[in-house]
């Protein structure tokens, strides 16, 4: 009797464990602030805060959406970080007006998405072209990743956000006028594709040459003019295009062998004739490329050893060739990526 006893209380215990567990994992989430609460409506996952709703997370695989203004009676005042992330059919998306803040990852590879739109009477924001700005078209906050081809930044952008243009795997060409005075952080990383057209003398060509992105020259940068139209076109008076060297061909992915606290990289040499040398360029896996870790090799050179790595990691790894001539540099596309076994101690 007594064992029978002891086991029906320990069962009682563990039963109503569960049903507290049960019951703490099906009330919504609260915090301190009874105000704070995350909740669902249809596809979409938001949090509740301030009487506001912030959506964290869309579910559905709609190709064209429509955000709505409101959410279980709150109104929509912001789209949270990877809220759309990774979304592989969305191909459009509205932003509602009430809509104050847009995390800059909340669209991150929405590789089908082409346009963006924002309802009229947002006061923060404002879209061109499928393209999203801030209110007055100053600052240029997205490219969806799905656009192809080659754009133009409107001439009234003076600055470029932080992940702007990131992961737009299809965009061959973008034109950055005088207007633009500064480039957010990893604006243009994951475009393997990407060419710059710009005034010598830029901070746009200055960019290009730091980060590495190929860059053909328009011509003389004029004077800068933040307040142009958006069809603004280069000045009669700027000089003629300056002749840039023909950029060399593509390199095939070289080779990577990881050893003590060091990778070594090695390619074939470029077809290109009269290439002035090359960069190679590593990260850690899953880590954005970065112009600090870019080494410049001879022409001569067919391999590098990059040392004082991190052991227990992997390295990704790239390289292209550059050509030099009248004091211009063109640059070739980076070869397809390699990753290096795990960095030994």
């Amino acid at each position: 009797m007594l064992i029978k006893e002891k086991r029906s209380k320990w069962l009682c215990c563990v039963v109503a464990a569960i049903m507290l567990l049960t019951v703490a994992f099906t009330l919504p989430l609260v915090t301190d602030d009874e105000n704070v609460y995350a909740a669902t409506f249809g596809e979409y996952e938001y949090t509740v805060l301030n009487n506001s709703a912030i959506i964290t997370k869309y579910k559905g695989r709609d190709s064209n959406i429509i955000i709505p203004g409101t959410i279980g009676g709150y109104p929509v005042t912001a789209i949270g970080q990877r809220a759309f992330n990774s979304n592989a059919s969305l191909v459009s998306v509205t932003i509602p007006s009430s809509v104050r803040s847009i995390d800059f990852w909340a669209f991150e590879r929405c590789y089908s998405l082409t346009s963006i739109s924002v309802a009229s009477g947002n006061m923060n924001y404002s879209s061109e072209n499928g393209v999203l700005f801030n209110r007055s078209k100053t600052q240029l906050i997205t490219f969806p990743a799905g656009k192809n081809g080659t754009y133009e930044v409107p001439g009234s952008v003076i600055s470029i956000g932080d992940y702007a243009f990131e992961s737009c795997r299809y965009l061959t060409s973008v034109t950055i006028r005088n207007n633009v005075r500064s480039i957010g952080y990893s604006a243009f990383s994951d475009c393997p594709n990407l060419r710059f057209r710009a005034y010598e003398g830029s901070f746009a060509e200055r960019y290009a040459r730091e980060y590495g992105i190929p860059c053909d020259l328009i011509g003389n940068s004029p004077s800068p003019s933040p307040a142009a139209p958006s069809n603004a076109k280069p000045s009669n008076t700027a000089a003629k295009p300056t002749t840039q060297p023909a950029a060399p061909k593509k390199l095939a992915a070289p080779k990577a062998t990881a050893g003590k606290r060091q990778v070594k990289i090695t390619w074939k040499k470029s077809t290109t004739k009269g290439i002035s040398g090359y960069e190679v360029q590593y990260r850690i896996v899953g880590q954005k490329w970065a112009a600090k870790a870019t080494k410049k090799i001879g022409a001569k050179a067919t391999s590098i050893t990059i040392k004082k790595l991190t052991p227990g990691k992997r390295y990704d790894l790239r390289v292209r060739a550059l050509k030099k001539s009248g004091g211009k540099t063109s640059y070739g596309a980076w070869s397809n990526t390699t990753r290096s076994g795990t960095v030994k101690r």
